[in-house]
C-alpha cells in the first residue's frame, strides 16, 4: 500500500504539522521537498531523517539547479529555468 504524506510548517486540512517529519520521513521511499527547504535552514534536518535507500527530490520553482545538492544525498532537482525573460516577467506599464 502507498502512502502520500504532506508535512508543512503552515498545513492545510489532511496534511501534517512539521513535528512530525522526525517520525514520517524516515519511513519514506521516497521524499520530494520545495527549494524552501534551503532557504528556511530545514533541507540539513530533513536530509539527515532520510533513509538511507530513500529517493530524495527537490522541486518547484524555489529549487536552485546546481549540481553542489548532489553531494549532499539529493537524486534529482526539479526547478524552473527562464530561458526567454521577456515572456516570464513582462513589463509592467
Amino acid at each position: 500500500m502507498m502512502a502520500l504524506w504532506a508535512i508543512d510548517k503552515n498545513p492545510r486540512e489532511g496534511d501534517f504539522q512539521e513535528n512530525e517529519a522526525g517520525r514520517l520521513v524516515p519511513q519514506a521511499d521516497e521524499v520530494a521537498m520545495t527549494g524552501t527547504a534551503l532557504t528556511n535552514y530545514t533541507l540539513p534536518h530533513l536530509l539527515d531523517l532520510c533513509a538511507p535507500s530513500a529517493y530524495v527530490l527537490m522541486l518547484g520553482d524555489t529549487v536552485p539547479l546546481s549540481p553542489v545538492l548532489f553531494e549532499y544525498g539529493i537524486d534529482a532537482l526539479a526547478g524552473t529555468r527562464v530561458r526567454e525573460g521577456q515572456p516570464a516577467f513582462p513589463d509592467p506599464a
